[in-house]
């Protein structure tokens, strides 16, 4: 079996509340196209615990590992001031403003290298709406990888604030001395988010993630053709549901879960089938391309 294999929508991992079969939890996910170490590992600089790699490499993407740190600090300092209350709209402008520029910048220089005729200006035209769109696909996977870091982030705080409340609990029940008390106090962290309690289950966070299927379209602009796609967390209920579904069509995608592992299920299909629309949009290219989207059977 020759086809690359990905696991989505998470980029990061893990899935929270979710355990994948051991043969299926060490394939790759999406690289969003962020910087690396010299190890070829992400550069992690987060208070969460590290991203679980594998993962696998586009060479299509649109920016440049720079770029695509910058696009994620601009992300992160946008959903911030969203938090806070501060309107947006003033960044959004200047977004939809610089990319403006950068089709005019580049008609400028067609014109100036001597193609100055219409079929050069089109080509121009639609070479930067192709960019554009894969732009917006992996910023699209960008802010899913804040999104991931953000909620694993909160899900480390809640462990830790729990670990502390059952130590200083303990050391209450216990009739510790003041030596104990502050030792026990210790282990709580400095800082809690609102609302926490405890072991907080992270399930009902993932409101925060972009929707399966806007993920699998964004994915599908850096994935070749053929690819096989393991499908997790909501994409895998979504495909779950699905009344077209059938057994793994070859041996290699069958023992991907190992021999003593469950069934796997799926279908290959173009993109627009996999995102369940009725028809292909003539806009998109992308999703006349086809793909295998599979999952595990409920035991």
């Amino acid at each position: 079996m020759n086809d690359p294999i990905v696991r989505l929508p998470a980029l990061r991992g893990p899935v929270a509340g979710e355990d994948a079969p051991p043969g299926l939890a060490g394939l790759p996910r999406l690289w969003p196209g962020l910087p690396q170490t010299e190890a070829g590992c992400p550069a992690h600089a987060g208070h969460c615990p590290p991203p679980q790699g594998p993962w696998f490499f586009p060479d299509n993407f649109p920016l440049t590992p720079p770029e695509a740190l910058a696009c994620l600090r601009d992300l992160q300092a946008m959903t911030e001031a969203a938090l806070s209350g501060v309107p947006v709209r003033a960044w959004q402008s200047r977004q939809g403003a610089a990319l403006r520029e950068q089709a005019e910048s580049a008609a400028r220089r067609a014109f100036a290298g001597g193609q100055g005729d219409e079929a050069a200006a089109l080509a121009v035209a639609a070479q930067a709406e192709a960019r554009e769109r894969l732009c917006r696909a992996q910023r699209l996977l960008l802010l899913s990888w804040l999104q991931e870091e953000r909620l694993a982030e909160m899900a480390e705080l809640s462990n830790r604030y729990a670990d502390g409340r059952a130590r200083l609990d303990a050391a209450f029940s216990a009739g510790a001395g003041p030596a104990e008390l502050r030792e026990a106090m210790s282990a709580l962290p400095e800082t809690l988010h609102p609302g926490m309690n405890g072991r907080q289950e992270t399930a009902s966070l993932e409101g925060l993630l972009p929707p399966w299927d806007r993920m699998l379209e964004a994915a599908c602009n850096f994935l070749p053709d053929g690819t096989i796609i393991v499908a997790e967390a909501g994409l895998r209920a979504a495909l779950l549901e699905r009344e077209d579904l059938g057994p793994c069509a070859g041996a290699g995608q069958a023992s991907l879960a190992g021999p003593d592992g469950p069934r796997l299920t799926g279908l290959r299909a173009p993109l627009w089938r996999l995102l369940q629309r009725p028809r292909p949009p003539r806009c998109c290219p992308t999703w006349e391309r086809e793909f295998t989207l599979l999952t595990w059977e409920e035991a």
